[in-house]
């Protein structure tokens, strides 16, 4: 009985020691809300807390249009809309905690951000002429890279760190560079 007991302790801790302890953070183009969701339960994430997002260049966040984790620092970075429209989107980083947004620059019409490694890229919109950037982390403007194979709504671009590839989602269709 005692080896029973003793391998269902070691099997609980080692099995505690392996679980994924990711929070999956969520911005929304129409609000100005941080959702954190919990990854832990092997199922759909379920949502752990709703941070109101604050600070930035006009002190009130309309909308988040990209938000990317700084691999090497662990900074969230985040493209947000201080309510003037899609010409005017800021880049900032994230309290994650707090919801303060500290303000880096106006990039523009970003349409979303993504690190690959610690260098950090993004994807324009119309206004921009739908391409794919290099951002500048400490001023928030940014170099056209390539233009999109396609113009379209609903861009988004992000980094698989399992695979090493930076991907994008067009209107049309996915690829990876």
């Amino acid at each position: 009985m005692k080896k029973l007991l003793l391998g269902l302790f070691v099997a609980a801790i080692s099995s505690m020691s392996y679980a994924q302890s990711t929070n999956l953070y969520v911005g929304d183009h129409y609000d100005g809300n941080l959702y954190v969701y919990d990854t832990t339960g092997g199922g759909l994430p379920s949502l752990m807390a709703t941070i109101s997002l604050s600070g930035g260049s006009s002190g009130t966040i309309y909308g988040v249009y990209g938000l990317s984790l700084k691999p090497s620092t662990q900074e969230m970075y985040c493209v947000y809309d201080p309510g003037s429209g899609a010409t005017s989107r800021r880049l900032g980083m994230v309290d994650t905690v707090t919801g303060a947004i500290t303000d880096i620059g106006g990039p523009g019409n970003l349409q979303d951000i993504a690190f690959y490694g610690d260098e950090l890229f993004g994807t324009t919109g119309n206004n921009d002429g739908w391409q794919f950037v290099r951002v500048d982390q400490t001023t928030g403007t940014y170099t056209a890279e390539y233009s999109h194979p396609y113009a379209g709504y609903s861009n988004c671009i992000w980094w698989n760190p399992y695979t090493g590839t930076e991907l994008y989602k067009l209107s049309y269709g996915y690829g990876a560079f």
